[in-house]
């Protein structure tokens, strides 16, 4: 038998939670302070914490070290780092109780929460 190549087009539901979660998986990540090592709230905080800025309209500023420049991060930008981590590496998803598809941050250790960031800041995976 040749191999089964299934084509899957789904919506999957990313909350502002789900956001916040990344977010501050990839903030005490030590994978990220390999390559950044200032993170600032561009702005007034919109949540309590950095890790809840993006997901509230915010935006932060990443120092990256070997460029010596202050990349932005958006929602926009997050997104965008979101779907091409999931259309080029993994695709953490579970349905959920109401019957969508969205995302589980609980499968994404502090690697993958980088990638999402680099993909969003770069487009690419730039340090690893």
């Amino acid at each position: 038998m040749d191999d089964i190549i299934l084509k899957i087009t789904a919506e999957i539901v990313i909350t502002q939670e789900d956001v916040d979660d990344i977010m501050s998986t990839a903030l005490d990540s030590s994978t990220l302070q390999c390559w950044c090592s200032e993170v600032n709230v561009v702005g007034r905080y919109l949540g309590e914490y950095a890790s809840e800025q993006i997901s509230r309209g915010g935006e932060l500023e990443l120092y990256e070290i070997e460029e010596e420049t202050y990349r932005s991060l958006t929602l926009e930008n997050f997104k965008a780092g979101l779907l091409k981590y999931f259309s080029e590496d993994y695709m953490p998803v579970a349905r959920r109780y109401d019957g969508t598809w969205g995302v589980d941050p609980g499968m994404i250790d502090e690697i993958a929460a980088d990638e999402i960031i680099q993909y969003a800041l770069f487009e690419e995976i730039v340090y690893s």
